[in-house]
């Protein structure tokens, strides 16, 4: 198929024909069954490198002005979601997609969607000191903090590190904190496997940086 999008961040085996980037756009709408924020579906596109972030900006500029797309709300609150049209375009064409291609654009969405609800339901601040900063994580519970960890490093980076390795598995860290302070034989038997979490996941990227 002719090539007449930018390549620019583009994977090998991603998509560099404006049209095939449209179908993209509603597969992984229809695929995830619910709206989307425009920068949650650009950041999965991106994030996959499936095709270039600009290039799709524009495509999904294209679908909402076609009717393909219907965006529901305004400003930060706006969502998007497939129109009876774009599904039709979604069911009856986007299998022409490579699958390597469908995948990955899906799994980047469905992994920013659930760190999305991870920074939703566990906090964590990053305090600026006279010297390094004070990071503090904390996984809310019903009327109680579940867990309440603060930690002092260096520098900004280091404590961004330390905020996004901590939103990765909120669960596997308080497993960790668990099994090492109170001594559970359970749970230390399973500290391996929650370390090994924590250590091999991928770490999506922040939607806003």
């Amino acid at each position: 198929m002719e090539t007449d999008a930018f390549s620019q961040d583009v994977e090998p085996g991603g998509l560099r024909n404006r049209s095939d980037i449209r179908l993209l756009l509603c597969y992984l709408l229809r695929q995830l069954g619910r709206p989307l924020r425009p920068e949650v579906i650009l950041s999965a596109i991106r994030t996959s490198g499936m095709a270039n972030y600009f290039e799709a900006a524009a495509a999904l500029e294209e679908l909402q002005r076609a009717g393909s797309i219907a965006t529901e709300g305004e400003g930060e609150a706006a969502q998007c979601r497939l129109s009876a049209q774009g599904e039709l375009v979604a069911d009856s064409l986007a299998r022409t997609l490579p699958a390597s291609v469908r995948e990955r654009s899906v799994q980047a969405a469905q992994e920013l969607l659930t760190r999305m609800k991870r920074e939703q339901e566990n906090k964590v601040t990053l305090t600026p000191l006279k010297k390094g900063y004070l990071v503090r994580c904390r996984i809310p519970d019903a009327d109680a903090d579940l867990l309440l960890v603060e930690l002092r490093v260096p520098d900004l980076r280091q404590a961004e590190r330390v905020r996004n390795r901590f939103m990765r598995d909120p669960a596997a860290f308080y497993t960790a904190f668990s099994a090492l302070l109170t001594g559970d034989e359970v749970l230390l038997a399973a500290l391996p496997e929650e370390v090994a979490k924590l250590s091999h996941r991928k770490e999506s990227e922040q939607i806003h940086e």
